[in-house]
C-alpha cells in the first residue's frame, strides 16, 4: 500500500512538473482540502449539488493531470445548481 501511494504521488508530481507546475504534495493536499461540496435535498426528492469557490490553481492541476473539469466545478460567480447530481 505504501509503495502504491508513493508511486501515485511521484506520478502526480512528475505530470505537474512536465506541465511547468510546481506543487509539493502537501500543497496539493491543502488545495484539495479547500474544496467544499454541499448537497441540498428538496422536498420533491430533487438533489442539488453546489460547489463553493474552488482554488483557481486547481483547474490548472486538473488540466495537467488530464482530469475533466466539470461545469459543476466553477467559480462562485458562475456557480451552477445541478439537478440530480450524485
Amino acid at each position: 500500500m505504501c509503495y502504491m501511494s508513493l508511486a501515485l504521488i511521484r506520478y502526480v508530481e512528475f505530470a505537474l512538473l512536465k506541465n511547468k507546475l510546481h506543487y509539493p504534495i502537501d500543497q496539493l493536499h491543502l488545495l484539495l482540502d479547500q474544496m467544499r461540496v454541499t448537497k441540498v435535498h428538496h422536498t420533491d426528492n430533487s438533489v442539488y449539488t453546489l460547489l463553493e469557490d474552488p482554488p483557481p490553481d486547481l483547474a490548472l492541476i486538473y488540466q495537467a493531470l488530464n482530469i475533466k473539469w466539470h461545469k459543476k466545478f466553477s467559480h462562485k460567480h458562475d456557480l451552477l445548481c445541478l439537478k440530480n447530481c450524485n
